[in-house]
């Protein structure tokens, strides 16, 4: 019992050391835009094999492009693909001034 606080500062130690290596939704977001294209649409599926070094679930590849298209960043709609409809994504277009 006596080494019990010791023990919890080094699991404490711990957790920050594995939080700062951990990336939040917001530092992925530039890697996904990057990922997605202007002319093809990609499924979250097919987005997450573009991707093999990120490191996150599905759940969270689909809140960030919500919050990109909720920026207006990207487009997305309903898709067939292999007879299931699936949510599909497309970077918008830059504007540029003429």
């Amino acid at each position: 019992m006596r080494y019990a606080p010791l023990i919890f500062v080094l699991a404490g130690i711990l957790v920050v050391a594995w939080l700062s290596r951990q990336r939040s939704p917001h530092d992925l977001r530039n890697e996904v835009l990057a990922a997605l294209s202007e002319t093809e649409v990609c499924s979250v599926k097919q987005l997450r094999s573009r991707m093999p070094s990120l490191d996150c679930d599905t759940e969270t590849l689909e809140r960030i492009l919500d919050e990109l298209r909720g920026a207006g960043l990207v487009v997305r709609w309903y898709e067939t693909i292999e007879a299931e409809r699936q949510l599909v994504y497309r970077r918008v277009r830059a504007l540029t001034a003429s």
